[in-house]
């Protein structure tokens, strides 16, 4: 009788000691960290939070403010494309009151710009410029004589002119050559070997999946992307293009999968 009434008593002990424990654990999962993220005083929207104990992810709002739930010491990770990452400690003042995160944003060094408020024009040499264009016509002259008969004496021959400045500049046109656009090769290798442009922010900031990289590139190719934003100076125009292109992308893709099969 004694042994059973001593099992009792120690099952009942196991028993409190495990709702014990349970009540603390559930009391800390149920803790949140708030607070606002800016940057240079403005307040920052879709800014990515991410508990790197935990796993969980959220997304600043429009006015900058985050809520995420963390237990003491969870390292929190805020992070955008356009921004440096972030990472904060969870300390338990930080249950308590309002976080306010100022993120650093990501800038390129471009050289200097100097703007003049006023053109200055060159000085017009008025005598090298009768002469260049007295050989000129003399030019023209030779090469087709009967623009240059008129009978019209004592008077200026406007369409004669006309005719003559208009031939002069459009012999000096240049052919424009059409613009040349990133390939899938080039895409390829930027996400392979940039530091910026890496095989994270594809699928991280992206959102593509491994399985659909190469069919999202040919996607962006057929885009027909200047090609010049592949300089590091327009990299952050690039980065537009491309998570412009990555919601087409996912949202052709997701109603393709949404249709039946006929």
């Amino acid at each position: 009788m004694f042994q059973t009434i001593a099992m009792y008593k120690t099952k009942m002990y196991l028993f409190l000691v495990t709702c014990s424990l349970t009540r603390l654990g559930f009391a800390q999962e149920t803790s949140p960290v708030s607070g606002k993220i800016s940057s240079s005083g403005e307040l920052l929207k879709n800014i990515k939070i991410t508990n790197l104990h935990t796993g969980i992810t959220t997304y600043s709002d429009d006015e900058g403010r985050f809520n995420i739930p963390a237990l003491k010491k969870d390292s929190l990770l805020f992070s955008s494309g356009f921004f440096e990452e972030k990472v904060i400690v969870v300390r338990p003042g930080h249950f308590k009151e309002a976080l306010h995160i100022d993120l650093t944003e990501k800038v390129n060094q471009l050289d200097e710009v100097i703007v003049e408020d006023k053109y200055i024009a060159p000085d017009f040499d008025e005598k090298a410029y009768s002469n260049g264009l007295q050989k000129q016509i003399a030019e023209d002259m030779k090469n087709d004589p009967t623009k240059y008969m008129t009978n019209m004496s004592g008077n200026m021959d406007f369409v004669l002119i006309f005719n003559l400045i208009y031939g002069l500049f459009k012999k000096d046109k240049p052919k424009e050559a059409p613009p040349k656009t990133i390939v899938y090769e080039e895409l390829d290798n930027l996400f392979r070997n940039d530091p910026f442009f890496t095989e994270k922010l594809l699928t991280n900031e992206l959102k593509i999946p491994e399985d659909y990289r190469g069919l999202f590139l040919v996607y962006c190719e057929s885009k027909k992307i200047d090609a010049t934003l592949l300089a590091q100076e327009n990299q952050f125009d690039l980065l537009n293009q491309l998570i412009l292109h990555s919601k087409e992308f996912l949202y052709s893709v997701d109603n393709a999968d949404s249709e039946p099969w006929h």
